[in-house]
């Protein structure tokens, strides 16, 4: 039995490594994935797989380190869970512009007191959701302190941000 996988990739093609999203898609055809499908050109590939979500994220991890010689983190998700993260940001700045809202999605939950760990970053805004933290930028992503480097520094973990139009383009693509 195959599961819809959604494997984001952090900082590609966005001041980290370059890949080619027709590389990507080659590199998970090549480790036997099927329907594989990139969203932007911002590292968000979808696929079918009968292997587990931290099979698909340590195999393309690995596979992308001998391609582009450099480490890639890769971090999965089902359309599910990508559904509960959109609906949890939704709901957590429900007055807020959509296009400045994002996602920050986790390797792991960094567990009660995530948020006072981070601390504040005025005006922007942020609330831990178990394995995400969501993030409202009044101002723009562009102009925020409170960036990826800061978040997996302080709760040491590993991070990779998405907006919420691109996390239901990921979705209608799921379908």
């Amino acid at each position: 039995m195959t599961t819809t996988h959604v494997a984001l990739l952090r900082a590609v093609n966005v001041g980290g490594v370059t890949v080619p999203m027709a590389r990507l898609r080659a590199l998970a055809a090549g480790l036997g994935w099927h329907d594989v499908r990139t969203h932007l050109a911002s590292g968000n590939l979808l696929l079918e797989a009968s292997d587990h979500a931290e099979a698909v994220a340590t195999r393309l991890g690995a596979a992308l380190q001998a391609e582009f010689e450099r480490p890639v983190p890769v971090l999965v998700r089902t359309p599910a869970q990508l559904e509960l993260a959109l609906a949890n940001a939704r709901a957590a700045f429900p007055a807020a512009a959509p296009g400045r809202v994002h996602v920050a999605f986790l390797d792991l939950n960094p567990g009660p007191g995530a948020d006072d760990r981070l601390g504040l970053f005025a005006p922007d805004e942020h609330r831990h959701e178990g394995h995400e933290l969501v993030l409202h930028y009044p101002e723009g992503q562009a102009r925020t302190r409170l960036t990826t480097s800061v978040i997996e520094r302080r709760l040491g973990v590993v991070a990779t941000v998405r907006g919420l139009r691109t996390i239901e383009g990921i979705l209608a693509k799921a379908t």
